[in-house]
């Protein structure tokens, strides 16, 4: 399933060198990611808008960043003209970019938590316009899409090093692992990107599919009408048609979506050392229409995608799943205008927080710009907010040496390196531990003070990690690669 993430960026004007957009650099640091990229401006006629929607794009992810919008002078002053004559009273205008007094290139940076966006490290990304559209006076235009040249992050040459420098490597701590899981978290990994490797803790196929929808039942929280699931990027969603309830396959990306949410329900149904504990969904309806029609809507679409689910495994009971209805989307309606650009945006958004009556709100938003503010809002926003969303599943480890293996990696995540060692000791009859038992070993290697218990424990390490190895163990394999050493 491909993920499309949306970020919002402050425009900044630092000029650069010319060339189409482009990935400058990546950084990292600690658990953060510093992604510097550029973007050319061009040329717009005085009477024109340019919106230029930007996105890193990947393979399988992208990263929507907020559009760019470029102003002639004629333009400007005919919106300006515009909201001085109709805006209502308490307004705050727009804010025009005059695309002649843009630098030729806008630079910017993009800050990231590691977590979530290891895919920019190894996958070939570039810098895209999804969208480029040019808006007049009479007509809009779409002047298609393009990419920039692509960019590859080039990875620190992971070998041993001495003590006294900054960039010693990390061997990244797993649990058990099967054949299915990805190589993303198989890879020997610097220090600062530890936590990749150690993704969610949770064992075996569950980390290989969408393991931000995947929760311990100790994390457990219930749905509230407040939540966002527009913010949430691991949710997957399925749509439904105006005023319906029938899940179709065939509709948008519906099949694949549905075959996601399968293929995740039978791995975890056939996983022994895991039990399903509670599956959330949650249904939506769009704001548009009546509010009993709606609130109705948005419980049986919830219900529909659950009722998929059950089909295909009849073995699941009631108590299994939480279908919460989420009536109205309004806090998805609001969040989707706030990050988006259009006539009348601001207007809407004035609406909304001033009449708390969603049908004295509807009908104020209807008669916006004679209605084209409305009808702008039914094609771009509310056909996104009929949906029903698998949130999340909440999982419990039945497992006792699987449940202690995850504790232990979880105790280097958080850097008690010595405590995970004594757990991992405990179960170090269990292969499944034996590369996380050397990850441990070297971690608290590094940090002895006795040069000779340092010695010792890199030489435990090694041992099981060779013993991990053996076994088929591809990540102690390359922990032993990274290392220098032969199996």
């Amino acid at each position: 399933m491909k993920k499309i993430i949306y970020i919002l960026f402050l425009l900044a004007a630092i000029v650069g060198q010319s060339g189409a957009q482009k990935i400058v650099s990546i950084d990292y640091v600690s658990d953060s990611l510093t992604l510097v990229y550029e973007l050319p401006m061009e040329k717009v006629k005085s009477d024109y808008q340019l919106t230029i929607n930007p996105a890193i794009c990947g393979p399988n992810d992208t990263i929507r960043l907020s559009p760019i919008h470029l102003q002639g002078d004629n333009y400007i002053r005919q919106a300006h003209r515009d909201f001085v004559l109709n805006a209502p009273k308490g307004s705050v205008e727009q804010r025009y970019n005059r695309a002649k007094d843009m630098p030729s290139h806008l630079r910017d940076t993009l800050q990231l938590s590691i977590s979530g966006y290891e895919w920019l490290l190894l996958d070939t990304i570039c810098m895209c316009y999804v969208e480029r559209e040019q808006t007049g006076c009479c007509t809009v235009k779409q002047l298609g899409e393009h990419c920039g040249r692509a960019y590859a992050f080039a990875e620190p040459v992971i070998i041993p090093v001495q003590p006294v420098d900054t960039n010693v490597l990390i061997i990244s701590a797993d649990t058990a692992k099967t054949d299915t899981v990805p190589q993303l978290h198989r890879r020997l990994l610097p220090k600062s990107i530890e936590g990749m490797a150690v993704q969610k803790q949770i064992p075996e196929v569950i980390r290989h599919i969408n393991s931000g929808v995947l929760r311990s039942l100790e994390d457990y929280r219930p749905y509230t009408t407040t939540e966002i699931l527009a913010k949430d990027s691991d949710a997957l969603l399925v749509y439904f048609e105006l005023d319906k309830v029938e899940l179709k396959p065939d509709y948008r990306d519906n099949q694949i979506i549905l075959d996601s949410i399968l293929y995740l329900v039978d791995e975890l149904m056939n996983d022994t050392t895991v039990e399903i504990k509670l599956v959330q969904i949650v249904g939506l309806a769009s704001v548009e229409g009546p509010l009993e029609r709606n609130q109705w809507l948005a419980g049986s679409r919830a219900k529909a995608l659950e009722r998929y689910i059950r089909d295909r495994h009849p073995e699941m009971t009631d108590r299994m799943f939480e279908s919460a209805n989420g009536g109205e989307g309004w806090t998805e309606f609001e969040y989707a205008v706030e990050n988006s650009s259009f006539e009348g945006k601001e207007q809407v958004l004035q609406i909304i927080h001033t009449f708390s009556d969603v049908n004295v709100r509807e009908q104020r938003i209807k008669e916006l710009n004679g209605g084209t503010t409305y009808k702008y809002m039914l094609e771009n926003i509310l056909l996104n907010q009929r949906n029903s969303g698998y949130i999340r599943i909440y999982y419990d480890v039945t497992d006792d040496e699987a449940r202690i293996i995850n504790k232990a990696i979880r105790a280097m995540q958080d850097g008690d390196n010595a405590l995970a060692l004594e757990m991992l000791r405990v179960v170090k009859k269990d292969p499944r531990s034996w590369n996380s038992l050397g990850v441990a070993l070297w971690l608290n290697g590094e940090h002895a003070e006795d040069e000779s218990e340092k010695q010792q424990m890199r030489g435990e390490a090694i041992e099981w990690f060779r013993r991990a190895a053996e076994r088929g163990d591809k990540e102690a394999q390359r922990n032993l690669e990274g290392l220098g050493e032969k199996r």
